[in-house]
């Protein structure tokens, strides 16, 4: 036998001595230059190229078979076939090829099939009516007629070449065409006996791999190559479906040919038609898919012994994933072509005669009685032939690991779409249940986004709302079992609850189910308990309490069946059957469903009534096991849901939970002796008590002896846990407690208890170390804080206060009001660890927080007294509730419960005094809230302006004026509103008005009340100047702007004088009330107060002082001359027992005179000097001559009212000369003091001593201020010495003189000489240098008085007189006729100068002796 080499190399050599023929060589050169000529302008250019080139082939000399340059001759002819060229073109080329053909043979075409093949094979993709024929001709005539050895290679290119022309059924050449296929195949079959070819395998994906050499007979390698061109070029499916359609064999036949061809088919294995099948079925043009799915149906059902036998699984398995993923199409007839292939053919009973179909498949098919026989069977086919491949498929798609929300949302539209049979969904569904959740739930953790989950998700949720309820909570439940099993108990529990969570299972269905899923995981909870981690637990515990929050009310069903209707349900509420026989039933219960449209279910009250038995048992043995509190609190969040559902309760009352949440308490105590119990187990039991408490009626499960047994445990354990070394557990403490207070309102025994921890300073316990004011402080600091950020103190404190106040029974009060104002209280010390701690707490506070806090304090009052005029007029108690805290206020004043308003506003008080500046706007300027205005029944009409807390206070405060009892406490807080940031409020009241007629009438009143009005006043008028000298400043800088920005401009007289524009600058009532008060006997206490605040209001009197100034004299020296008698008889030797301070209110008194004098004195000093000097009385006529005369009569009123002011300033001079002189000489003229014991004496001249200085200062300051006058008033006092013969009381005089700063000798003496003048000859001297003459003294009288003055001096003092005394006397022997009265009175002071200057040794005496001579 030849190798298969043999003849291709012949055939070389044959081809290569042709070549070296001459005649190849031109025929060569010819076939070149037509090719060489292949320039393409245009189509025509084409057929002459074409042309040129066929007439070179045809001067192939006769024997060559081999065509010259035949790589650039196929190259060139392709191009020429080229689809955008007219067909004349494409018929031109075909010529060539025609010609090309026969000139090369069928030797030479088989060779080089491969070259000239490709030009041709797509031609009938394009060819018209004229050029198909000559395409098919060449088939025909030459790619026929080639041997199989030579087609093999290239039939799939061949084939597709073809496949174009069968797209068309109606086309003329459709038969031809399918002839030429067949041909086709018949000519591929022609091989060779023993003949090996290297035979194609495909892997599942349809790729070529290499295999076996193995003979491969008849037709196989043709249909190999049809079913690869299918999986390989989907624009040919359309022609191969024309084939497949008519000559595939049927592989369900029992027909022996139909055998032979199934064998030709599959041969050597299926898998390559399985393919092809599935490629066509997920092509993306329906009508293809379309008919894949009819050759399914005909060709290739899932019964046919080759699906069943020689099919592989996973081959099996990626055809039905092609199939079923048409129903994305939403197509009918699609589909329903689907269904005729998953179901079987109409006519199976051959098939269940055969294969024994009549046993039962599916899990409803056989139960349902509305399922008619034919479905029945097709169920049946289903679960035999289809069932567990298409499970599988479905599986595949699930485990896509592709984030792609179209891949991973496939699985769930396509199990949708498959749940319209339901012989297909009730096997499919339970199947892929759990896979399909668990892949949704991992999607959400690796979705690319948000958006990409949730179309998932849409997809996943159509999907679950479309599967039976009794099926959803049967897997649900077969999750749950993992707490039994301990298989996998985390991924399981968490897919539970994802489903829960994300899917409606609250629909009315679903919600059916809900009680005994509870049941279950109840009874699971309970077995599994001490097996599981704390982690599972967890788990479990939260699903549990997710599921009794779905708990329905009534979830009985028309129509279904009760469990009482079958007898395959247990009696749940039976209490001798266990648990595991409960959760058995429960598990055989949702498997019978299983088979089952519409599943029984069992009676919801029995069901309920068994789960609270359940939940019970649990709660006590956690009771006794659980210290952690966290089991507890979990089954009293179910208690709390089966209570409020079930209306049996004898379960829960008649286990006695209280004794066992009392033995809890105590266990906890004992085994954490050493530490506080933990904060879960105290908040968990919180949560239990008051739920038993609560629930049903009070005391029904739980008595009130012991709730308020474990809420005084519970109240003092978490005390510890407030401490502000623990801020880890601060919110869930204050939840707690407020937990409590809803049912211990009525007891008020939280805020007992707190109050207790709050005052315990020292105990022997470690745990009491969390005890002591200062600390207490700051615990309620921060349960002040947390309540206020929880909105708990707000909506249970402050809404408790408002409702206590409408009724002192109210269900509500806030535990917060006592232990608030025992901290209020800490405030009544100014120092201290807890004062700066509240303060602090206090300034930390907002405004709302703040005006809790004085509407706690106006409530404990209101509460207070309305309790006690309850007990004094019980049939008026109704009408004391409804008035508003004002009109209690007033009724103080007649004596009824001033103590409690005592309280209230000393509260006020101290929290006032602890305020920031910062929270003084907000708390004078913000309305009261609603809520505070009901509590003070402040209730507004419409339209009236809203009040803030801060006047509201401020009108109370002037109410309680009123009333003696409360004026010391209203007084106090007056004095803070007016010493705080924001006085206005209360001085923008007539406030001065009412504190003078008060001031006046607290004259006769006790000493106590009387200084505090003093102080109180002091402080305002203090405050409301100093508002005002800020005010006249303010529009003295305004007015310096406008006169910068408008320009200079005239100043008036009226812009200098600027008056104090306050109310009380004319007020006499001031002034008297004053003097009253300093007059009266009663008010020496005091005194010292009464003087300064005369002396403050000086500034406000300045429009009335000079017209009352002899008046205020007159009390000042009227007053010190009693007090000064009553000194002298306090001394006396059997004095009357006195408390009175008398030298000090001497010095009280001196005080209030020198300020009033000296004020005065300056007053007068400035309008003196307003005055200009007179104007020559010749002025200009005219009108402006009339115009200065108008202003200079302005001047001479001015003038004559300073002449007026002066002549009281001086009287008043005089007086207090008078009085202080008293003062001053009682320790030299005192006659008393001679006769004083001698244990008294040294205390006389003691207080002597004192007043004797105090008045000299006096004396000093009235000398220096005017000089002339004072020295007269001194002068005719001597004179009155003199005459009446009290030559100490003159001598003392004297010696005052002598004493005083302003009356030495330097001074004395020319102030003498000008009051001599100022009697002799006035006119001589200037206005200021004149005396007023008020006093009785003449001319003879001043030089009698200069004689003893000028003896009593010292000879040395001469020398600063002595210039003074000879200019007096050079005026007077210049003028001696003023002076003739006095002239034998000057000889005499004369000759006492002279003989003080033989004394002297100053100057030169010659000179001193001309001038005095």
């Amino acid at each position: 036998m030849k190798e298969p080499g043999t003849p291709r190399r012949l055939g070389k050599e044959k081809d290569d001595t042709q070549k070296a023929d001459k005649n190849f060589r031109r025929f060569a050169a010819s076939v070149e230059r037509a090719l060489g000529l292949f320039d393409i302008q245009e189509w025509a250019d084409y057929i002459s190229f074409l042309g040129r080139l066929l007439k070179a082939l045809q001067s192939c000399p006769p024997g060559v078979s081999v065509v010259p340059h035949k790589g650039m001759v196929a190259r060139r002819l392709a191009q020429c076939l080229d689809p955008n060229l007219p067909s004349g073109v494409h018929q031109k080329t075909l010529e060539v090829y025609d010609y090309l053909f026969s000139l090369i043979g069928r030797d030479g075409l088989s060779s080089d099939l491969a070259l000239f093949l490709p030009g041709i094979s797509s031609t009938l993709t394009f060819a018209s009516l004229t050029v198909r024929p000559l395409f098919l001709s060449i088939l025909e005539r030459y790619i026929l007629k080639l041997s199989a050895s030579a087609l093999r290679p290239a039939l799939k290119a061949v084939i597709l070449s073809i496949l174009p022309g069968l797209e068309e059924e109606s086309s003329e050449d459709f038969d031809r065409i399918l002839k030429i296929l067949n041909d086709l195949k018949s000519a591929v079959a022609r091989l060779p006996d023993a003949t090996s070819r290297r035979i194609v395998q495909y892997d599942n994906e349809g790729m070529s791999t290499p295999a076996q050499n193995t003979a491969i007979p008849g037709f196989e390698y043709f249909w190999q190559s049809l079913f690869l061109a299918s999986i390989t070029s989907p624009t040919r499916r359309q022609g191969i479906l024309a084939y497949l359609s008519r000559y595939l064999p049927k592989m369900g036949s029992h027909d022996g040919n139909d055998a032979d061809n199934m064998e030709t088919v599959t041969y050597p294995e299926p898998g390559i038609l399985i393919r092809c099948f599935a490629t066509g079925l997920l092509d993306q043009n329906q009508l293809i898919q379309r008919g894949f799915l009819d050759l399914l149906v005909s060709h290739l059902p899932l019964h046919s012994a080759i699906m069943q036998s020689k099919v592989k699984s996973e081959d099996l398995v990626v055809l039905v994933n092609a199939a079923v993923r048409v129903v994305l199409r939403r197509d009918m007839s699609l589909n329903r072509r689907l269904w005729s292939w998953l179901l079987g053919p109409d006519d199976q009973g051959s098939l269940e005669a055969e294969s024994s179909l009549t046993s039962p498949a599916g899990p409803l098919a056989s139960n349902h009685p509305e399922t008619p026989a034919k479905s029945q069977r097709s169920s049946r086919y289903f679960q035999r032939f289809g069932a567990e491949p298409l499970v599988q498929s479905l599986s595949n798609m699930i485990s896509s690991p592709s984030l792609s929300p179209t891949d991973r949302a496939r699985p769930f539209r396509v199990a949708l779409s498959l749940m319209d049979r339901w012989e297909v969904g009730s096997i499919l569904v339970p199947a892929t249940f759990l896979p399909l959740m668990r892949s949704i739930r991992n999607y959400q953790q690796i979705a690319p986004s948000e958006e990409a989950f949730e179309e998932v998700f849409r997809s996943a949720n159509s999907l679950f709302n479309g599967v039976e309820s009794s099926l959803v909570w049967s897997e649900i439940l077969n999750l749950l079992q993992s707490l039994s099993t301990g298989e996998d108990i985390d991924s399981r529990l968490s897919l539970s609850r994802f489903i829960i969570d994300h899917f409606n299972v609250r629909e009315d269905e679903m919600v059916t189910h809900i009680p005994i899923m509870c049941l279950a995981l109840t009874v699971l909870l309970q077995r599994a308990k001490s097996a599981l981690p704390s982690a599972h637990l967890r788990l479990a515990s939260d699903l549990l309490n997710d599921l009794m929050e779905m708990l329905p009310k009534n979830t009985s069903r028309e129509d279904s069946k009760t469990m009482n209707e079958s007898e395959i349900w247990p009696n749940f509420s039976e209490n001798g059957q266990g648990s595991d026989s409960v959760l058995s039933s429960i598990t055989k219960m949702y498997d019978n469903g299983k088979s089952t449209i519409t599943m029984p279910l069992p009676v919801f009250d029995d069901v309920l009534r068994r789960l609270t038995q359940e939940i019970v048992q649990m709660i006590k043995q956690d009771l006794r096991n659980d210290l952690s509190g966290l089991m507890i609190r979990d089954r009293t969040f179910s208690l709390r849901i089966l209570l409020a559902r079930t209306q049996s309760h004898d379960e829960v009352r008649n286990a006695n939970l209280g004794q066992d949440l009392m033995d809890s308490l105590q266990r906890a105590q004992n085994i954490g002796s050493d530490r506080p119990v933990s904060l879960p187990l105290l908040a968990s039991l919180t949560s239990l008590a008051t739920l038993l408490y609560s629930s049903f009626r009070p005391g029904f499960f739980i008595s009130t002896h012991c709730v308020q047994e474990i809420t005084h445990c519970l109240v003092g354990y978490l005390w510890i846990y407030l401490s502000p070394a623990r801020p880890n557990h601060h919110v869930e403490t204050v939840r707690s407690l407020w937990q409590l207070q809803t049912v211990a309102w009525k007891w008020r025994s939280i805020e007992s208890r707190l109050c207790d921890l709050m005052t315990v300073d020292t105990a022997d316990s470690e745990q009491n170390r969390d005890f002591g004011l200062d600390l207490a402080v700051e615990k309620f600091n921060v349960l002040w804080t947390v309540s206020n950020n929880l909105n708990l103190a707000s909506r249970e404190g402050l809404a408790a206060i408002k409702d206590s106040y409408a009724d002192p029974e109210a269900r509500y009060s806030s535990m917060l009001q006592r232990p608030l104002l025992l901290i209020i209280d800490s405030l009544s010390g100014s120092s201290g660890t807890e004062y700066l701690i509240t303060r602090e707490w206090l300034r930390g506070l907002s405004f709302s927080s703040l005006e809790t806090v004085f509407l706690a304090v106006f409530m404990d009052t209101t509460k207070d007294i309305v309790a006690s005029e309850k007990l004094a007029n019980v049939n008026g108690a109704e009408v004391i509730n409804k008035r508003p805290l004002q009109d209690l206020v007033t009724t103080a004043s007649a004596g009824t419960c001033d103590e409690y308003l005592q309280w209230m506003f000393k509260r006020i008080s101290y929290v006032i005094a602890a305020m920031s500046a910062e929270q003084w706007p907000g708390f004078a300027q913000t309305p009261m809230s609603p809520t505070a205005a009901d509590v003070l029944q402040q209730g507004l009409e419409e339209g009236s302006e809203k009040k803030s807390l801060y006047v509201i206070i401020v009108e109370l405060t002037l109410v309680a004026l009123g009333s003696e009892r409360l004026l010391t406490s209203a007084l106090n807080l007056i004095q803070q509103f007016c010493q705080s940031p924001i006085p206005t409020v209360v001085l923008a009241t007539s406030i001065e008005q009412d504190m003078i007629h008060w001031l006046d009438r607290s004259v006769d009143k006790p000493f106590e009340v009387q200084s505090k009005m003093l102080e109180t006043f002091s402080v305002i008028l203090r405050v409301k100047m100093s508002m005002e000298r800020s005010a006249i400043r303010h529009r003295r800088s305004t007015s310096k702007e406008s006169v910068i920005g408008n320009g200079a401009r005239v100043s008036t007289s009226s812009e200098k004088a600027q008056p104090l524009p306050t109310s009380l600058s004319s007020s006499e009532a001031l002034l008297n009330c004053i003097l009253k008060g300093i007059s009266a006997q009663n008010c020496n206490a005091n005194l010292g107060k009464w003087i300064r605040l005369f002396c403050d209001c000086l500034a406000l009197f300045s429009g009335l002082i000079f017209q009352n100034l002899l008046k205020i004299s007159d009390c000042f020296c009227g007053q010190i001359r009693d007090v000064f008698d009553r000194l002298k008889r306090a001394f006396a030797p059997d004095p009357l027992l006195r408390t009175e301070d008398l030298p000090k209110a001497i010095l009280h008194l001196l005080n209030g005179l020198e300020a009033c004098l000296a004020y005065t004195h300056e007053q007068l000093t400035k309008s003196e000097e307003s005055l200009e000097p007179a104007k020559s009385p010749d002025q200009p006529q005219g009108f402006f001559g009339t115009m200065v005369s108008g202003v200079f009569g302005d001047r001479n009123q001015m003038r004559n009212a300073v002449a007026n002011n002066r002549l009281t300033v001086i009287l008043c001079f005089q007086e207090a000369i008078r009085s202080c002189f008293t003062l001053w000489s009682w320790e030299a003229l005192g006659s008393d003091l001679r006769d004083l014991p001698v244990d008294s004496a040294a205390s006389l001249r003691s207080v002597a001593l004192k007043l004797k200085n105090r008045s000299r200062r006096i004396l000093e300051g009235l000398f220096e201020a005017e000089p002339l006058e004072c020295l007269e008033t001194a002068i005719e006092r001597w004179q009155v010495s003199v005459r009446r013969g009290q030559e100490l009381e003159a001598q003392a005089i004297l010696n005052l003189l002598h004493t005083l700063e302003g009356s030495k000798p330097a001074n004395a003496i020319p102030s003498i000489f000008n009051a001599i003048y100022s009697r002799t000859n006035p006119s001589a001297l200037e206005p200021s240098r004149k005396s007023s003459v008020t006093t009785n003294l003449s001319d003879l009288d001043m030089m009698t008085f200069l004689i003893s003055y000028t003896k009593t001096l010292e000879d040395d003092v001469l020398e600063e007189i002595w210039a003074d005394c000879m200019s007096f006397l050079r005026d007077v022997l210049g003028n001696p006729m003023p002076q003739r009265q006095i002239l034998p009175r000057l000889l005499e002071f004369v000759g006492i100068i002279g003989g003080k200057m033989e004394n002297t040794n100053f100057g030169e005496e010659w000179k001193m002796r001309r001038e005095l001579g």
